[in-house]
């Protein structure tokens, strides 16, 4: 699991603890920020809504090409990571790793910040 720590988003743009809808923005930018300069609909990354959760003191969002999801081919899916921890809190965000079931990565996840 690769824990990268945003830029501290402008508290002007985001208003802390974040609620599902600001945390679903702040992921839907995170997702697609390798996407500058291209035409952002067409290859966007999207939030998977019904796969989202809510762990109390963070959010989990699952997302998925775009394109993908509009033709079904297997060469416009996304493999890896496709999932992203947003904390309600600070913003704080960690990229969920492909190596391990999404379950052990949350459970490392919550162990660690217990131990902070």
């Amino acid at each position: 699991m690769k824990r990268r720590k945003s830029t501290k988003p402008s508290t002007n743009t985001y208003a802390f603890p974040l609620d599902r809808d600001s945390a679903r923005k702040m992921a839907t930018d995170l997702i697609n920020r390798h996407q500058r300069g291209r035409k952002y609909a067409e290859d966007a990354n999207v939030i998977l809504e019904e796969q989202t959760l809510d762990k109390g003191f963070y959010f989990v969002f699952f997302y998925e090409a775009r394109r993908y999801l509009e033709t079904g081919n297997l060469r416009d899916k996304l493999y890896g990571s496709t999932a992203l921890i947003i904390e309600k809190e600070n913003g704080a965000f960690t990229e969920l790793g492909a190596g391990r079931s999404v379950e052990s990565q949350l459970e490392h996840f919550e162990a660690k910040k217990q131990e902070e």
